[in-house]
């Protein structure tokens, strides 16, 4: 069965309940990212059929940047993107990062 064809039920009174590899619906993503030299910020599409909280998103850094980035966050989260900022420019090399949203 899948939820195309088939609804999920949850008589539960939890708040909390999370319903994983459900075909069609899709509540875990990952992958790539780039901030650019002279930027400070970059929009990720996270292809979620839900609005992820952003204590949910990982952002891991995979490269050491040429200046100070300082710190890293995230924030414009919806159903269709998130944006990962960082509080200086990377410089010349960019600053590049794995997200993950579990």
């Amino acid at each position: 069965m899948d939820n195309v064809t088939h609804s999920i039920e949850d008589t539960s009174a939890s708040t909390t309940n999370l319903v994983k590899w459900n075909l069609g619906y899709v509540t875990e993503a990952f992958g790539p990212g780039t901030i650019a030299s002279g930027a400070t910020s970059t929009v990720i599409t996270h292809t979620l059929n839900i609005t992820p909280v952003a204590s949910n998103i990982i952002i891991t850094i995979t490269n050491n940047p040429t200046a100070d980035i300082g710190f890293v966050y995230v924030d414009t989260i919806n159903g269709t993107y998130f944006t990962v900022h960082v509080r200086a420019d990377p410089s010349t090399s960019g600053v590049t990062f794995g997200w993950r949203v579990p």
